[in-house]
């Protein structure tokens, strides 16, 4: 970078030949830098994404009470995608993506692009037609401390209210998760394993 900018040095400091050059230089770093801030330090992101990172969950009924199979729910980031100019990350039917508002997805079978978890927010603070909020920030669960308690509130199957909870430990993603399910049989989703890149 310095030979292309031919830095000269004069006293103490280092001075630009051509001050003009200098700031071009520095805004195109700068905006190239934000350009897709997804592939950057993922720790500054609620959901990591790169390509290869994993989740593990095991699946299991909410109400212990009933016999349901104990099953495991695995996702892969495996390939990205270029949508409206920015680069998404996904399985090939599922894509996300980070910025500075927060974690968005999108799915191949529609046209649609929806903040699913503002990051950073505040406990109380409602997005997408007031069906997402965020609880708590600071949410312990299953060894894992400070934690974002999300909450989905939407009109499901007949009408019913369903709500969904979504603990999420920033730099790691989905450490728990409970869905309403159809009728009363809620599912809990419990990270069992991750692999970050």
């Amino acid at each position: 970078m310095r030979e292309r900018l031919k830095l000269i040095g004069k006293g103490t400091g280092i001075m630009p030949k051509n001050n003009l050059v200098f700031i071009i230089a520095v805004l195109v770093i700068l905006v190239s830098c934000k350009k897709n801030p997804t592939s950057s330090n993922q720790n500054d992101y609620l959901i990591p994404l790169e390509v290869g990172n994993s989740w593990s969950w095991r699946v299991e009924p909410y109400d212990r009470d009933q016999d349901d199979d104990e099953i495991y729910f695995d996702l892969q980031i495996t390939d990205t995608m270029s949508l409206q100019g920015d680069i998404w990350y996904g399985n090939g039917i599922h894509y996300f993506r980070n910025d500075n508002i927060g974690f968005w997805q999108t799915h191949t079978a529609y046209d649609t692009i929806w903040l699913v978890f503002k990051y950073p927010a505040s406990s109380g603070e409602i997005w997408s037609n007031g069906e997402s909020t965020l609880i708590n920030t600071k949410a312990s669960i299953n060894g894992f401390d400070n934690c974002y308690l999300y909450q989905e509130s939407y009109s499901g199957y007949g009408g019913r209210e369903e709500v969904d909870k979504y603990f999420i430990k920033p730099g790691i993603g989905w450490v728990f998760i409970i869905l309403d399910e159809l009728g009363d049989s809620n599912k809990t989703y419990t990270l069992t394993d991750y692999e970050l890149n």
